[in-house]
C-alpha cells in the first residue's frame, strides 16, 4: 500500500505566550473530549464537523453521523501528531486528485498555540495545503 505524508510547515512569527489567567497546557487530558471549529454552538450541529480525542490515543471526525476519519493521536510539545484513515470526500478537491481511491492512511502534524481553557488554535497541513482552525471544546452533553 502506497503511505501519503502530509508534511505541515509553518512559520508563526511574533507569537508570545500568553500570561493571562486562561491559559492551558497542551496534554493528553486537557485534548479528551469532543471538538470543533468556529464557535462553540457548531457542538450543536450535526451538519458540522466535530472530533472526539479519547483518552486512549484515539480519535474520531465526525460529520452528520457519519465518520469521516479516524486514527490516533499524540501529543509531542506543542504538536499534536495524527495516523489517520479517512475517506475521499472528507480532502479538498485537490488533493482528491492527487489521491485516488475511497480511503487514504496519512501522517498529519499539526502546530498547536494560543491554548486556552476551552479553545487552541491550530496551523496542520494535508499534502501540502496548509490550514488554519481555531478548535473550540463542546460542553458535555
Amino acid at each position: 500500500m502506497r503511505r501519503h505524508r502530509i508534511l505541515g510547515v509553518a512559520a508563526i512569527a511574533g507569537l508570545g505566550l500568553s500570561t493571562a489567567a486562561a491559559a492551558a497546557d497542551l496534554t493528553p487530558a486537557y485534548l479528551d473530549g469532543r471538538w470543533t471549529t468556529g464557535a462553540v454552538e457548531n457542538c450543536t450541529r450535526a451538519d458540522h464537523e466535530q472530533t472526539v480525542f479519547r483518552a486512549d490515543g484515539t480519535f474520531a471526525t465526525e460529520h452528520n453521523g457519519a465518520a469521516l476519519a479516524v486514527g490516533f493521536w499524540r501529543i509531542d510539545e506543542d504538536r499534536i501528531d495524527m495516523q489517520i484513515l479517512t475517506t475521499e470526500a472528507s480532502l479538498p478537491q485537490a488533493i482528491q486528485e492527487q489521491l485516488p481511491g475511497d480511503y487514504h492512511a496519512l501522517a498529519v502534524r499539526g502546530l498547536v498555540f494560543d491554548v486556552t481553557d476551552n479553545s487552541f488554535r491550530l496551523v496542520q497541513g494535508i499534502e501540502g495545503d496548509l490550514r488554519g482552525l481555531d478548535m473550540v471544546r463542546c460542553p458535555a452533553s
